[in-house]
């Protein structure tokens, strides 16, 4: 049996674990819960394709596995370097990560 890999998010310094939900539904969570906190900030996430590309390309955030590759990260390359991540992932155990940079 192999071992599940952790999928969801890293944002705001805390990794934002998928709850069988998929990366669209934790994002979707993670915006309304946010919304909430910080109600004058641009949560407005139509427009960006989905819910999860708002988090990474508007608000930083950082997907983790994706799909049928649970060994990568994405990333925004407007915010992040390569090597950023990979230290973002280390932090969290998460070594050998194949990682995607979008623009």
């Amino acid at each position: 049996m192999s071992k599940q890999m952790p999928r969801g998010f890293i944002w705001d310094g805390k990794f934002f674990a998928n709850e069988g939900n998929g990366h669209e539904g934790k994002a979707r969570d993670i915006i309304w819960e946010y919304k909430k906190k910080f109600p004058n900030e641009d949560w407005t996430w139509y427009g960006c394709g989905s819910a999860k590309d708002f988090l990474i390309m508007k608000k930083k955030a950082i997907q983790v596995g994706c799909g049928n590759e649970p060994l990568c990260a994405i990333a925004a390359g407007q915010y992040y370097t390569k090597k950023d991540v990979q230290k973002k992932l280390e932090k969290l155990g998460l070594q050998d990560y194949k990682i995607y940079l979008f623009w």
